[in-house]
């Protein structure tokens, strides 16, 4: 289930221009929740609108764990959001954008919920740039999981975007051809048989295993990273070693934020060092939080610090990424 948000200003006043590819940062005050939820959502419509739109994909449960609840932020916007309410959000933000009045072809790959961005690339270049070449690589489940397959076809009447469709699980009422092109996940031999390579630029946005796939797939081309575009679109939330985990929670853990002049005790609720500084009024700039960035790169005076999960971003000698990790002993960092 994917629902469409379209939001306005609550002081009346002109929202801010974003770049095709950006996204929100919400802070959602939700009735089950004490602390802020934190997500981010990609703007999948055109800049030159009166309003900001926004798509969400309800979480549902895995297959395998059906007793595990939908998501809370999803299930919120996407059934218990109502017409009038005001929502949090900073932004616009990220870096995963696309330079409208280029002229290199792009090819564009999308996994699921992944193509909101990708959208709001396509829309602003049918608007701005209609004679640039555009492929587009979408894969999904099946017919029921085809989300925006309307606006797509609708924007295909442009005989320089070019669409191919992979269903993963095609339903027996599914035509090939006529529904979907492919069957499978998005195949980069497809995309090589169909494309000479060469100066293309690549905006790849989905699934974490999705995206190293391809990106490794141009490399062996020979395909600059300079060239290559990602957004994840992944949920990074593995825990750290449980041993190590309950070691953390019998220390008391101070952090220490210089520029602000604060010291904070750790609260293990927190998921992040940036959700404790968010949540105590200290400014940390965040573009994806998840580590893929780079965004929130942080100086650490003392301390160490232990990671969520593997990240994208590489943090240099001496910093660490609030966005995606806890400390393992008191810390100061340069916030």
């Amino acid at each position: 289930m994917v629902s469409s948000i379209y939001l306005k200003r609550a002081d009346g006043k002109t929202l801010e221009q974003f770049l095709p590819g950006q996204h929100l940062l919400f802070g959602l005050h939700l009735p089950s929740n004490e602390k802020i939820v934190h997500r981010f959502y990609s703007f999948s419509d055109s800049p030159e609108k009166t309003y900001y739109r926004i798509s969400v994909k309800k979480e549902m449960p895995p297959i395998l764990n059906k007793n595990l609840h939908s998501g809370v932020a999803s299930t919120y916007l996407t059934e218990k959001l109502k017409v009038g309410e005001i929502l949090e959000a900073r932004g616009p933000l990220g870096n995963f954008v696309c330079e409208i009045k280029g002229k290199e072809e792009l090819v564009l790959i999308a996994g699921g919920i992944g193509i909101t961005p990708l959208l709001s690339i396509i829309k602003a270049l049918q608007l701005q740039n209609r004679d640039r070449k555009v492929w587009l690589f979408f894969g999904v489940t099946n017919s029921k999981d085809h989300i925006f397959k309307k606006e797509l076809e609708q924007l295909k009447l442009n005989t320089n975007f070019q669409i191919s469709t992979f269903y993963t699980n095609p339903l027996k009422s599914d035509r090939i051809e006529k529904e979907y092109d492919f069957i499978g996940n998005v195949d980069f031999e497809v995309i090589r048989r169909m494309i000479q390579l060469g100066e293309q630029k690549f905006y790849i946005c989905g699934p974490r295993k999705m995206m190293n796939y391809h990106i490794n797939a141009l490399k062996v081309q020979g395909i600059s990273l300079d060239k290559i575009y990602t957004e994840s679109f992944s949920s990074k939330s593995n825990p750290i070693d449980t041993v190590e985990q309950s070691s953390i929670e019998t220390k008391k853990i101070l952090v220490t934020f210089s520029k602000s002049g604060r010291i904070i005790e750790w609260n293990h609720s927190f998921k992040n060092l940036w959700e404790l500084a968010n949540s105590n009024g200290i400014e940390i700039e965040v573009g994806c939080l998840f580590g893929d960035c780079g965004t929130c790169m942080t100086p650490i005076s003392a301390g160490v610090v232990s990671y969520n999960h593997k990240t994208t971003a590489v943090p240099d000698e001496g910093t660490c990424l609030p966005c995606s990790c806890k400390p393992l002993t008191s810390l100061e960092i340069d916030s």
